[in-house]
């Protein structure tokens, strides 16, 4: 791909340079710009040791948000600012953040060091003072290789406790913050070159059109994972991240509808989500760590066609709708009618999801997740599963589940009325007799069948009250 004009804030100087938009965030910084603080660790988004902080102009504010470099396209650059460790003194004086790793022997070989402090800066950033659990929850994406969590715990409570005796003190460098207004002044789309970004949905039918055979991306947090490993090069892309009628949630007749390119982060914090369908909310944090959250989007999840996919299991247990753009203009397609296959999806060249829409009916439905892997967090399951149910005088009815991990793709299990802990033992028994799940490295073919009767039975415990 040929290189084109990008325009940036690194540190808080303004970087314009010819570059390879399909290159890595990464390699960026530690060949190019020598910012070799910045570490690569497993290439995939995993381990978190790559991270720097990515800010960017939303709604006229300026938002900071942790993100895996190794994941990220040079193109996504455009119009933003980012920090890696080194911008993070002041005057050669460490910053609160790194003095607290210091302090409390946080830190020992160093490599894992930048990433753990910047996943905490780009949570500070944001202004507001976060709990303690807030602070942990952003360290999931961050493996330490040899010091142990309990010195980066100690500084991640002393940046707290300083904080908090401090409110006015603000963790952002200065030479930072006075970047942010005229970060606002910098052009978000890329309309020249191999690498595009529109802004609008009008744009991006144009884009389309002159570029049939582009590669679509979003968040890329899977796409370059596949392509830094395969090595795989792409003619033309189109970045539909920043369109702006893509990146909206909203609720229209009472339907939820969500745009393609919303991040995940955005859709776990949206106050409409949390009110209309919060267990969309609260399942999408267990999929994968923040900084891939922070790019990933459920129309990434869903076009990837992963047969265990946490976004796919709870949107098939929502019985969302999926509105796609095609050559030919709109159409709307339910998400159980969308696979056809191992990875393969009835979507044509050159459809796009447009917006997921979870209806009305849907949403007065309530719903509980299970989730079955070798970790608590960042992981991918061996079997997950949704249930979406009725319950009326202590009779539940309607009931239905998704799982993933037991098939070539997501099922849906359609279950009706149950009225007692016989009739749900029956059901589980030849639920898991129905499936001929694989055996691979998460578990054995009869660990999975176990695991899809007992999580019929949970589910069941937990709508009961019994568990």
């Amino acid at each position: 791909m040929k290189k084109i004009n990008i325009s940036f804030f690194l540190n808080g100087d303004l970087i314009e340079k010819k570059l390879d938009p399909e290159s890595r965030v990464l390699d960026l910084l530690r060949n190019i710009l020598w910012k070799t603080g910045t570490k690569e660790g497993c290439g995939d988004g995993d381990c978190g040791a790559c991270t720097i902080t990515q800010a960017y102009p939303l709604n006229n504010k300026i938002i900071y948000k942790a993100v895996n470099s190794c994941l990220m396209p040079v193109g996504k650059l455009q119009g933003t600012s980012i920090i890696t460790i080194e911008g993070l003194e002041e005057n050669n004086d460490l910053n609160l953040i790194q003095q607290a790793m210091v302090d409390q022997h946080g830190l020992q070989c160093g490599f894992c060091s930048p990433g753990i402090s910047m996943s905490m800066f780009a949570l500070l950033a944001n202004k507001g003072i976060p709990s303690y659990d807030d602070l942990k929850n952003a360290l999931n994406g961050n493996i330490c290789r040899c010091t142990g969590y309990e010195g980066i715990r100690d500084a991640a409570k002393q940046v707290l406790n300083y904080i908090n005796n401090n409110p006015n003190y603000d963790i952002v460098p200065k030479k930072i913050r006075e970047c942010e207004n005229k970060l606002l002044e910098l052009e978000l789309s890329l309309s020249e070159g191999d690498y595009l970004i529109p802004l609008s949905i009008e744009t991006l039918k144009e884009n389309i059109k002159n570029n049939p055979t582009a590669m679509i991306v979003c968040g890329c947090s899977d796409v370059s994972a596949r392509a830094h490993i395969s090595g795989e090069k792409f003619l033309k892309v189109i970045d539909v991240s920043r369109v702006k009628e893509m990146n909206q949630i909203q609720l229209i007749n009472e339907d939820l509808c969500i745009g393609a390119s919303v991040s995940l982060t955005e859709i776990i914090n949206s106050p409409i989500v949390q009110e209309k369908a919060k267990v969309l909310s609260s399942g999408l944090k267990e999929l994968a760590a923040l900084q891939v959250r922070n790019l990933a989007t459920l129309a990434g999840n869903i076009k990837n066609a992963s047969p265990i996919a946490d976004g796919v299991v709870l949107l098939m247990a929502y019985e969302a709708k999926l509105s796609i753009l095609g050559s030919s203009g709109y159409k709307e397609i339910p998400i159980s009618e969308l696979y056809i296959g191992y990875k393969k999806t009835i979507l044509e060249e050159g459809d796009i999801i447009e917006k997921i829409i979870i209806s009305k009916e849907a949403l007065s439905k309530e719903y509980h997740m299970e989730k079955t892997g070798k970790r608590n967090s960042v992981d991918i399951a061996c079997v997950n599963s949704c249930a979406s149910y009725k319950k009326e005088n202590n009779i539940i009815s309607d009931l239905c589940i998704a799982f993933g991990g037991i098939s070539e793709k997501v099922v849906l299990e359609k279950i009706g009325k149950i009225e007692n802990e016989y009739e749900i033992e029956i059901c589980a028994r030849d639920i898991s007799l129905k499936y001929n799940p694989l055996s691979d490295v998460r578990g054995s073919k009869d660990y999975r069948v176990k695991l899809i009767k007992n999580h019929v039975i949970k589910h069941y415990a937990f709508i009961t009250g019994e568990l």
